[in-house]
């Protein structure tokens, strides 16, 4: 996105600093980063401390990929901040991180008729509905295509901000002045961006924002190549002793624990379970498609599930063979996908020769952490602890759930122990917010591995012929 096409746009923050958003027209939205005490937020994408400690938003799902490091380096490298006083925090939902590039790649799905106006060079149906939907998904690792130049731009914009409260007290230029390695430095004085925070967040910047003109790269370690990183992963320490907070280690108080067993189909409905009393059940919730059992403890629930011995009736069962032969009809009088061309393309090749044929079977997405969820619902708001690459989608679908408006419910993004795409899907948030409401009791619902692989969605089966 080209700020000097649609302008830079800046708004007050609580607590100081300011909210940069990109837009054909000029637009604003909320703060999306709450500063706490003694922190002021630049912009959508950082926070400075009175500490020292620089804060960066991360609007993308981290499911082991590192993006919670990634999106930080670019802000700390723009800023020149020391990475050791490097923080994250996940981003709420928000127009402000809108995922243009992935709109615009999954434009049939929400503009099947027009796709191609979405795309291109200058995708700016892509961009409105990326910012009107609050679409910040996770996929198709567009992460870098997507926020790297925002979160420059933010980083930049502070930077200079910085440099202008410290010239100020220089009584010098802003620009002669260079950030690194946590201060602001001219010839031989030098000021933290912890002593700079608080006045930094009352100037201007400028427009443009400055951005380096050093492609961003790490310096090289001195010594052996095998040195570590200066870089290193913002979320392995917390990994290594266990603190880091996955959906499934949320607690809260009066919190009741569910268990759940699907219908084997989409199509299955439930005909049959025996309510029967075991140690520590709370309650069984009956759903169409699914039988809940909620307990304090969650084996206690998985146990009062044995006992119910649910039955469910399946009507209309898939064929495999059927399958199997539209997809064989499909690749025989199916229209080819032209993937690329180089050069002169089939002019240059003659009559093919060649024939290889591929054929891939439908997948598990076999994540480390099966489906977790927290919900609260209470005086008319839901709230959701959720790991989730479509984060509004799930707000949306848990709100009509419960029948609340999507405003009512306030997500809280929590890291994926693994996802190939699983985390797309929001079946979870639906039946956890379903439970919640139905207990009256903050709820986590965490499917067995069974019922992972039972009510999970395989990717697709395809064949191809190149």
């Amino acid at each position: 996105m080209r700020v000097t096409r649609r302008g830079l746009l800046v708004g007050a923050a609580v607590g100081g600093g300011l909210l940069v958003a990109w837009g054909l027209m000029p637009r604003r939205y909320d703060a999306p980063l709450q500063p706490g005490a003694g922190e002021y937020a630049f912009g959508a994408w950082l926070k400075i401390g009175r500490d020292g400690v620089v804060t960066v938003a991360v609007p993308q799902l981290e499911m082991g990929q590192g993006v919670t490091t990634l999106i930080p380096q670019v802000v700390a490298s723009e800023l020149g901040a020391d990475w050791r006083q490097v923080a994250v925090e996940p981003a709420p939902v928000s127009g402000a991180y809108a995922n243009v590039p992935l709109a615009a790649h999954w434009a049939p799905l929400w503009m099947p008729f027009a796709a191609g106006l979405a795309q291109g060079e200058e995708p700016v149906f892509a961009e409105r509905f990326a910012q009107f939907a609050r679409f910040n998904a996770t996929a198709l690792g567009s992460s870098l295509a997507a926020y790297e130049l925002p979160a420059r731009e933010a980083a930049a914009a502070a930077r200079a901000m910085l440099c202008m409260a410290a010239a100020d007290r220089w009584d010098a230029a802003w620009e002669e002045c260079e950030a690194s390695e946590g201060f602001v430095r001219l010839g031989d004085r030098r000021l933290r961006f912890a002593d700079l925070a608080a006045d930094a967040s009352g100037y201007q910047p400028p427009d443009p924002p400055p951005l380096r003109t050093e492609p961003l790269h790490e310096r090289p370690i001195a010594g052996e190549a095998e040195q570590a990183s200066a870089f290193p992963r913002l979320d392995t320490p917390s990994k290594v002793d266990g603190s880091y907070l996955f959906a499934g280690d949320v607690r809260l108080p009066g919190m009741v624990y569910a268990a759940i067993r699907h219908a084997p189909l989409p199509e299955g409905e439930l005909t049959h379970f025996a309510a029967r009393r075991t140690q520590g059940l709370v309650h069984l919730v009956r759903h169409k498609r699914w039988l809940a059992a909620v307990a304090t403890n969650w084996w206690a629930a998985e146990q009062a599930l044995n006992a119910a011995e649910a039955r469910f009736t399946v009507t209309g069962p898939l064929d495999s063979d059927m399958i199997d032969a539209r997809l064989e009809r499909g690749l025989i009088e199916g229209m080819a996908i032209r993937v690329a061309t180089r050069g002169d393309g089939d002019a240059a090749m003659g009559e093919p020769n060649l024939t290889l044929r591929y054929e891939m079977a439908p997948a598990l997405h076999a994540t480390l952490e099966t489906a977790s969820a927290t919900a609260r619902l209470a005086d008319g708001r839901l709230e959701l602890w959720l790991a989730s690459q479509a984060p509004e989608l799930a707000r949306e679908a848990a709100a009509r759930a419960v029948g609340l408006n999507v405003e009512d419910v306030v997500l809280y993004p929590m890291p994926a122990g693994g996802s190939f795409d699983r985390r797309l899907e929001h079946d979870h948030a639906i039946e956890v917010a379903l439970i919640a409401r139905e207990v009256g009791r903050p709820v986590q619902l965490v499917w067995s591995r069974w019922q992972e692989s039972l009510a999970g969605r395989p990717r697709a089966p395809a064949k191809a012929l190149l």
